[in-house]
């Protein structure tokens, strides 16, 4: 029990690892476009809104990732577990 409860929280803080590391990926581009709002720009809608956009967009993604490989394996009459190869994550 103890090994699937620290499972389940390795894979929440790798999900939140991936969110942060998708909102960072233009974190460039993100300043540029700081530079040209103006001075009394509401950025606490903005960060709310490019968070929103971000975390809805994975959802959705993710989704049609996981639907396709669903199909997939419903079509070749197997586990999903064989559909997919297994590898150890990146870190």
């Amino acid at each position: 029990m103890i090994q699937l409860a620290s499972r389940f929280w390795e894979v929440w803080h790798t999900a939140a690892c991936q969110v942060l590391f998708s909102l960072g990926v233009g974190f460039g581009y993100h300043i540029h476009l700081a530079t040209l709002n103006q001075f009394r720009n509401n950025i606490f809608r903005d960060a709310i809104l490019l968070t929103s956009i971000n975390v809805v967009s994975s959802l959705y993604f993710g989704m049609m990732v996981f639907s396709a490989i669903g199909h997939l394996a419903y079509n070749t009459n197997t586990r999903v577990e064989n559909v997919v190869r297994v590898s150890e994550v990146v870190e």
